[in-house]
């Protein structure tokens, strides 16, 4: 089953991030095949559960995209310059666009994996 994520990241003046969840097909216990939260090769966790929002631990590379509470679902995200945190708010946008890509290439239809070999010519070499 085909699963899709799209952010729209602004970053504010000085330097503050707006994080909105344009589009999101699935959510809670359906947002993966085994639950509620992805975790990307580079350890950072997309989760699905209440609301959007950020990890309680400043430290913990986590992004909390719409889930079960449908009325905040539409909320903005806020992750402040100041805030106290070993993660610079650039290595997070970094680590988050990582794992987005990689939630969307794991449940990209298979579909497009067809149509991509198509496209793909294969040539054996005599090495």
């Amino acid at each position: 089953m085909s699963r899709y994520l799209k952010l729209e990241i602004k970053i504010a003046d000085h330097g503050d991030l707006i994080i909105t969840v344009v589009e999101q097909t699935h959510r809670g216990l359906k947002f993966t095949p085994t639950g509620c939260v992805f975790t990307a090769s580079n350890g950072f966790r997309l989760r699905s559960q209440a609301a959007p929002g950020l990890s309680m631990d400043k430290n913990e590379p986590v992004l909390f995209v719409q889930g079960n509470w449908s009325s905040l679902n539409n909320n903005p995200v806020l992750r402040r310059v100041g805030d106290n945190t070993k993660i610079s708010n650039s290595q997070w946008v970094k680590l988050l666009t990582q794992a987005v890509a990689e939630y969307n290439e794991a449940f990209k239809p298979a579909k497009q994996y067809r149509y991509l070999k198509r496209n793909i010519k294969l040539v054996r070499s005599g090495l």
